[in-house]
């Protein structure tokens, strides 16, 4: 049986179970063969595409495709590439405003200004109901959008559709994954610029070649959709057991309004009851 016990109100730590904690340990107790971020680049953008959980459609409108530092290095650059005038939408990532990037609320987005959003977004556990909207707004207006989607590796059922010409570029990362210890991933861009990530790529290509081995370690030692695959029962379990509303994202549930983290509470029951 479940309990309450671990349950974390708007808290979302990440599972992290005996298969993520091993291979953070097997990294650091074996040897690994080192790989460019070059090398690192086709074996991700793969892996993150091969999804069976999620529909993602207009992948072949995004060529160009570059190493991260995860998606907090894509926030860093694409602001700086812009001078940090840049827009984001209310309830969206706290980052976004620690970083001094203040909210404009939709209909009221300042032309030529690009937009950066989180889909699947945190407080709605979904894609925005008014996204369609947004993308309207934003072609008329001729704003580009760039799309931080940390958020998809944990969650199932989500149909995207990035063929919009507004929508610039995604990036996606391995930390949700339970890889805070290595952060990196991918940004996909229609056309690239020259920012840090770019700078990165294609002038300093071996300099965090420690990170792209680690993280090729990672996508060959976990399976694209494994969150879900593996606890998909025991989010649907909890949410039954302890009357909560389930969610498409694997560690965090509904309490009534209230966002609710299980992530905790999956890793200490199955350390008891393994």
């Amino acid at each position: 049986m479940y309990t309450r016990d671990n349950l974390e109100y708007n808290r979302f730590n990440p599972i992290k179970d005996k298969l993520l904690i091993g291979v953070q340990q097997d990294w650091f107790a074996k040897g690994h063969k080192s790989l460019s971020m070059k090398a690192f680049v086709p074996a991700a953008d793969e892996w993150f595409k091969s999804t069976q959980l999620n529909t993602v459609h207009g992948w072949d409108k995004f060529d160009c495709v570059d190493f991260t530092l995860g998606c907090t290095h894509f926030i860093e650059s694409t602001a700086g590439a812009h001078g940090w005038k840049i827009q984001v939408l209310p309830d969206d990532y706290s980052v976004y405003t620690y970083m001094g990037i203040n909210t404009t609320h939709p209909g009221d987005l300042e032309p030529g200004v690009p937009l950066l959003v989180s889909i699947p977004q945190w407080r709605y556990l979904d894609i925005r109901k008014d996204w369609n909207d947004i993308l309207l707004e934003c072609e008329q207006k001729n704003i580009d959008v760039h799309l931080d989607c940390a958020w998809l590796l944990a969650g199932k059922d989500f149909e995207l559709d990035l063929s919009h010409p507004c929508i610039k570029s995604v990036a996606m990362s391995l930390s949700k994954y339970a890889n805070d210890w290595n952060r990196c991933g991918l940004r996909w861009s229609r056309q690239r610029r020259m920012d840090s990530i770019t700078m990165l790529n294609h002038y300093y290509p071996t300099t965090n070649i420690n990170v792209a081995s680690a993280g090729y370690h990672i996508i060959n030692s976990i399976p694209r959709d494994y969150h879900w695959n593996t606890y998909g029962k025991a989010h649907q379990e909890i949410c039954k057991q302890l009357n909560l509303q389930p969610t498409k994202i694997i560690h965090v549930v509904k309490d009534q309004e209230k966002l609710v983290g299980i992530g905790s509470l999956i890793n200490s029951y199955y350390d008891t009851n393994p």
